[in-house]
């Protein structure tokens, strides 16, 4: 099985170093790793073309040889899929900060490269976000997410998603023990308030901050909620075809799209007691 990995925090993420130490204990995976230069977060969709990008390969651990771009994650999706080959599942993450409710998954550039790898290549895929900045994670945690993302994995690639499912976002939160839950979650509508903070440079200039003050409601059902109070594991799913209101998208699909979620979510649970239990 060919895996494309990429992310939208840069080639030095912990987070991008978590992934693939995870998918490289996987048995019969071949990996490329395409990443952006430099951090991209909230840049959604966006693909570089007015101006040329560099692509450059170093090696990682001796054995894996990474793509680095000085581009946005898009870019990278572009490049992978023209330049090196099909795969058959591209993973992206694990992003720095959850991507919960439907404003941070339109602007995360995490999410933004499983779906241009599902418009472009219509490859199936995964985001991975974490609800921490991978500074104080401790060694456990480290070691049972590890053991989530890989699961979920083998469960994608040995189970492949209904057709209607496009994108798979998996939310880790900032602590995992025995209790955890796994729960399949509709995405919040909104996460943040935006704020404009005002200043002045030296020279006497005005320049603006976009700030965003999260606003979270108590909710079983959403994934901002599950993740920010609850400290659940969330699993989400993106159908790019909803966003055009003439696509007719069968209910039966949909349900069908519904079980699927919901029966990785009950295998992720078996492995949580499972790890824990040894």
């Amino acid at each position: 099985m060919r895996i494309l990995i990429t992310n939208d925090d840069g080639f030095l993420s912990k987070g991008l170093r978590l992934l693939i130490e995870a998918v490289r204990e996987l048995d019969n995976v071949s990996i490329d790793v395409v990443v952006p230069e430099k951090p991209q977060s909230a840049g959604g969709l966006s693909v570089t073309l007015h101006k040329p990008l560099r692509v450059r390969k170093i090696s990682m651990d001796g054995d894996l040889e990474m793509f680095i771009i000085s581009g946005k994650p898009c870019d990278a999706v572009i490049y992978a899929l023209h330049e090196l080959g099909n795969y058959d599942l591209v993973l992206s993450g694990v992003n720095i900060g959850e991507n919960t409710s439907i404003q941070a998954a339109l602007a995360s550039g995490t999410i933004a490269a499983c779906l241009y790898a599902s418009l472009i290549g219509n490859v199936r895929s995964i985001a991975f976000s974490a609800d921490t900045d991978f500074q104080n994670v401790s060694k456990s945690w480290l070691e049972v997410s590890k053991h989530i993302i890989k699961e979920c994995v083998k469960y994608v690639s040995k189970i492949s998603p209904p057709d209607v499912i496009d994108v798979i976002s998996v939310n880790l939160p900032k602590r995992i023990d025995r209790y955890t839950d796994v729960r399949v979650c509709k995405m919040s509508r909104r996460k943040f308030i935006h704020r404009i903070i005002k200043r002045v440079d030296p020279r006497g200039g005005e320049y603006v901050w976009i700030h965003g003050d999260t606003v979270v409601r108590l909710s079983e059902s959403e994934d901002t909620p599950n993740i920010l109070l609850l400290n659940n594991i969330t699993i989400s799913a993106i159908c790019i075809r909803h966003i055009d209101l003439m696509h007719d998208i069968a209910s039966n699909n949909i349900e069908i799209a519904r079980e699927y979620l919901h029966s990785l979510a009950e295998h992720l649970k078996s492995v949580l007691r499972e790890f824990y239990r040894e």
